[in-house]
């Protein structure tokens, strides 16, 4: 009965999660649901990952004695000096690219104001060549600019007078707006199908490309099996075919990885549910999931990663004290753990501070936009070269020009009254 019910993921409270007394089928996930300890790093929390550490314990059966943990953390040791030093020199190639970070933002608005003028200019261009063809004497455009000129003073006029008389009559009254807000989008974006969300963010990660009606028709293992894909996007280890697999084992291994890696909630109280969803491929669940693993996909990448570095080594406390080795051992595995802490977290404020735009993305956006300008800039001397062809072709532009400004004027100010009679 509870199965068709949508799941979300708000079920699960990690606090109140108690360990089952008994591993039977429906509980089997259930066992594994329980979250340990997180370590964090900027607000970003790590992971337990399961019974083994971040190196593999091998074939066969080993002894967890003081040898065991002397290799985890000699392990774990290297793995943090390897990593902390990339990121020390990642942090010195942004330093080294923020300081281009100015000059390329700069080419960009001064790039992108040199275009938009090219194309008002196309704009005179085009419309002064119409004229020509329409045999249209510069003196006569010169006329119909100024009569018009003179309209539109007139109606900018009438226009303040009517503003000011629905104010007086209904003070309420919303100004209308001249100007797009960007209000409408986001009311847009909150009432967006969540199946929506689910097919745009498949079709950014995936080859296959989804329709509404397409994915709609994908259900049971298979849909199972599009969730299972997205998380070994996130995660390799995860990649599994799913229609060849055991289901008790593919709920075990998606559901521990989404609660105990991604910390995707469950209820304590809705754990059974969660693990028959998963195991009966629940159609309005695996959305939920889904929708909820699409939506924070740089969120979860970022766990991941830290999950390899700061899984905790549980180490014996009698072995620590009886051990002189293993302890200084642990000392120093400490303090290169906080070291790529601070690292990781210097790291992350400098990619902060270039407002997420890597430099290289910025130098792409400059070539992009020069080459831009130089192909309008070509347009606009061919149609330049045109223009001169033409008798009186300065006066004629110049009129020209005039006259198309006051008819771009002339329907804005229409515009306007349309917006304020509508009030």
């Amino acid at each position: 009965t509870h199965l068709n019910l949508p799941l979300t993921s708000t079920m699960f409270s990690p606090s109140s999660t108690r360990a089952p007394t008994s591993l039977g089928p429906r509980s089997m996930v259930k066992a594994d649901l329980r979250p340990s300890s997180r370590p964090m790093t900027q607000g970003m929390e790590g992971m337990r990952p399961g019974s083994r550490p971040m190196s593999s314990m091998g074939a066969g059966r080993q002894v967890a004695d003081q040898r065991y943990f002397l290799s985890q953390l000699h392990t774990r040791n290297a793995a943090f000096q390897q990593e902390t030093a990339r990121l020390l020199q990642c942090i010195a190639d942004l330093n080294k690219e923020m300081s281009q970070v100015p000059a390329l933002r700069e080419k960009i608005r001064a790039t992108t104001a040199a275009i938009e003028a090219q194309k008002t200019q196309l704009l005179h261009y085009n419309f002064t060549i119409q004229k020509a063809g329409q045999r249209c004497l510069p003196q006569e455009l010169a006329e119909q600019a100024r009569v018009l000129k003179d309209q539109n003073a007139a109606e900018r006029v009438a226009l303040d007078e009517l503003f000011l008389l629905k104010r007086k009559t209904n003070p309420t009254s919303p100004v209308p707006a001249t100007a797009h807000t960007g209000v409408e989008d986001a009311k847009q974006e909150e009432a967006k199908d969540p199946l929506q969300i689910i097919v745009e963010g498949l079709n950014k990660l995936m080859p296959q490309k989804y329709t509404l009606v397409s994915f709609d028709g994908v259900v049971g293992r298979h849909l199972l099996q599009v969730l299972n894909d997205v998380l070994a996007d996130i995660s390799p280890d995860m990649k599994a075919d799913v229609l060849e697999e055991d289901p008790q084992t593919s709920a075990h291994r998606i559901g521990r990885f989404l609660v105990t890696v991604l910390n995707f909630k469950v209820d304590a109280r809705a754990e059974r549910r969660f693990t028959e969803a998963l195991m009966t491929c629940n159609t309005d669940s695996l959305h939920a999931m889904l929708q909820w693993t699409l939506l924070r996909m740089d969120v979860n990448r970022k766990r991941v990663y830290l999950a390899q570095y700061l899984a905790p080594v549980d180490i014996p406390q009698n072995m620590l004290l009886s051990d002189p080795k293993l302890k200084e051992t642990h000392m120093q595995y400490n303090i290169l753990r906080e070291a790529f802490i601070a690292t990781h977290k210097e790291y992350d404020g400098q990619k902060e501070q270039l407002g997420g735009k890597d430099p290289r993305e910025l130098l792409g956006q400059v070539t992009h936009l020069e080459r831009d300008k130089e192909a309008l800039q070509t347009r606009v001397l061919q149609l330049e070269k045109r223009i001169k062809t033409f008798d009186q072709p300065d006066a004629l532009l110049a009129a020209a020009t005039n006259l198309f400004c006051e008819q771009k004027e002339r329907d804005t100010l229409a515009d306007q009254r349309r917006r304020l009679e509508a009030t």
